[in-house]
């Protein structure tokens, strides 16, 4: 019964989204703002871009409420939004960041201050971060996407429209790579 009352709200709120109603949005981002902050700080491991991207998420979800079809949840079509403006970052970081390394001859992480879990006090956590850091970012991305975020394989198939089987491949690579990471990490006996 609470699923049929959760879904006649999304399609209450919905209803008044697409009459453009502000209030219907503050509420839509008071829903799932925290869960969008959690999910983009893990993606883009570092917090200077994080704003930029949570920011230019909601842009585009205000931009682009009209053209939503309910072909998903909102949810997931807030997070396919988030992930792309969090590839779309990390590309202009990256070019950003070659740029002043061509010029200047900089660390590509100097002054760049990571995101950690509530969970921080865990000795394990600066082995990962730094594997995490090390993984290319689409790696990055599918490990936080199921491990951190609980997304299934099929959840994300719907919200990033790829197949389920390339997901899936691309997540037993990333686990690979983490792995290799960090067991270069451990001092050799």
């Amino acid at each position: 019964m609470s699923g049929t009352i959760e879904k006649n709200l999304e399609e209450n709120l919905l209803e008044r989204l697409k009459n453009r109603d502000a209030c219907a949005f503050q509420e839509l981002i008071d829903l799932h703002d925290h869960s969008l902050r959690t999910m983009v700080g893990r993606l883009m491991a570092f917090d200077l871009e994080m704003e930029d991207v949570i920011q230019n998420t909601w842009m585009q979800v205000w931009k682009h409420l009209p053209s939503f079809r309910n072909q998903c949840s909102i949810k997931t079509w807030i997070t396919r939004i988030a992930i792309t403006q969090s590839r779309n970052q990390q590309r202009s970081v990256r070019r950003w960041v070659r740029r002043l390394q061509d010029r200047w001859n900089l660390d590509s992480q100097a002054g760049i201050d990571s995101v950690r879990p509530e969970n921080q006090e865990d000795p394990r956590w600066d082995a990962i971060h730094e594997a995490m850091q090390r993984l290319h970012y689409r790696d990055r991305e599918i490990l936080v996407l199921v491990f951190l975020q609980g997304n299934t394989i099929q959840e994300l198939a719907d919200a990033l429209d790829e197949k389920k089987n390339t997901l899936e491949v691309r997540l037993h690579r990333a686990k690979k790579h983490l792995k290799k990471i960090i067991e270069e990490r451990k001092p050799h006996a």
